[in-house]
């Protein structure tokens, strides 16, 4: 089966169903570099997947070069928001982050963005 990306739709998305194709895996990455978009000091950066999971699925996330936290195995159902997050990156880093299906059911993806952190306020 194809990946079916879904773009004249009122929700532009990408579906998988990794059962049709098992030796394949369904994958969604993404590349960034800060400096790409005028970004000159080192800060922290989340990189979010949203997907929805149409039953219970298994997904390996991972980024690289650089070190990367909250990699590893994520067990999904329904809708998700999966992130990455890459500390004191570099602006002429370039870095990527994935998320790869291993098992499971159908998905869809509709989006990834890259942020920086929530701005946090104590007193």
């Amino acid at each position: 089966m194809s990946t079916i990306v879904q773009i004249d739709s009122n929700i532009p998305h990408a579906s998988f169903d990794r059962r049709a194709t098992p030796s394949r895996n369904p994958v969604i990455q993404m590349h960034f570099e800060p400096i790409a978009y005028g970004i000159t000091s080192v800060a922290t950066y989340i990189m979010e997947f949203t997907i929805q999971a149409f039953g219970q699925s298994t997904f390996t996330l991972s980024g690289g070069p650089v070190p990367v936290t909250n990699t590893g195995t994520k067990v999904l159902n329904g809708p998700a928001k999966v992130s990455l997050i890459f500390p004191n990156l570099s602006p002429v880093q370039q870095v990527f982050g994935f998320m790869e299906q291993t098992a499971g059911s159908a998905w869809s993806w509709f989006s990834t963005s890259v942020q920086f952190p929530p701005i946090v306020i104590s007193q």
